[in-house]
């Protein structure tokens, strides 16, 4: 029922005011980003940006964390994905991806957000206390790589794969799509650790990185370990082709709406 009641909002507000609503409303900090995030499904990041940016003035949150979080993202996907009309929002595809940064980069009391989120989650559908977090993370850790490739900076590159494989090793159950609701006609981004797991294999193929230890390729270590290498059951150079590892990794990507791949 309250999936119904998003959607009618959702609708609503794409015909009137928002910011009569708004003022009208008093609404929960945990409901504009439930708003927000809809719309964010959506690809009205427009409207995305006014809810997230609603839920610095709600009457039950003084903390913000998961607002910063979900500007930022917004930022993230209108400068590598948005259109012409949408970059406009923030000036173009660069002006974009910095702002996006500027916001991944809030951090202020973590812990304390985490603790009055979970203390109040329980009242809501789409919420989660700690989430912000991982994403947080991730949204740094795809600048960062993101920056590197475009500079061609391989150095660079090979220090940002060493901590996305630390955000795989502690986050293995991640989601992006946990806490949130989808779009308004079920649009969701398909999102998960075996989406950060394909997208570092093709880092590590891309800048040829091998195990020291083994001396076999990490692409193909990393694939393997996470039952992930499409039929692929040695890493030895002898036991498998290197075009059938390129293969795996394109399919994978593929499935996987792994980031920048468009």
């Amino acid at each position: 029922m309250k999936k119904i009641f998003y959607i009618f909002i959702i609708i609503f507000i794409s015909c009137e005011s928002f910011g009569e609503l708004k003022e009208q409303s008093g609404i929960s900090y945990y409901d504009s980003l439930a708003f927000g995030w809809q719309a964010f499904f959506d690809k009205d990041y427009e409207l995305a940006l006014n809810w997230f940016n609603t839920a610095y003035e709600s009457i039950d949150e003084d903390l913000h964390n998961s607002a910063h979080v979900g500007i930022a993202w917004t930022y993230h996907f209108i400068g590598n994905y948005g259109t012409e009309e949408q970059l406009e929002l923030c000036g173009g595809m660069q002006e974009c991806r910095n702002v996006a940064f500027e916001e991944f980069l809030y951090d202020t009391d973590e812990d304390d957000a985490i603790i009055s989120y979970n203390a109040n989650c329980v009242f809501f559908q789409h919420c989660c206390d700690d989430c912000f977090v991982e994403d947080r993370g991730l949204g740094l850790s795809f600048h960062y790589i993101k920056e590197a490739v475009d500079e061609e900076n391989h150095e660079e590159i090979i220090n940002q794969s060493l901590v996305l494989q630390g955000f795989v090793d502690d986050n293995i159950d991640y989601v992006f799509m946990e806490g949130k609701p989808t779009g308004t006609l079920g649009e969701i981004v398909i999102w998960d650790i075996n989406t950060v797991i394909v997208y570092l294999a093709d880092l590590y193929l891309r800048t040829n990185q091998t195990n020291a230890e083994t001396n076999n390729s990490k692409a193909c270590e990393l694939l393997l370990e996470h039952n992930l290498s499409c039929g692929i059951t040695s890493c030895q150079d002898e036991d498998y082709y290197y075009q059938d590892l390129v293969e795996c990794i394109e399919q994978k990507s593929a499935q996987n709406q792994i980031p920048f791949s468009q």
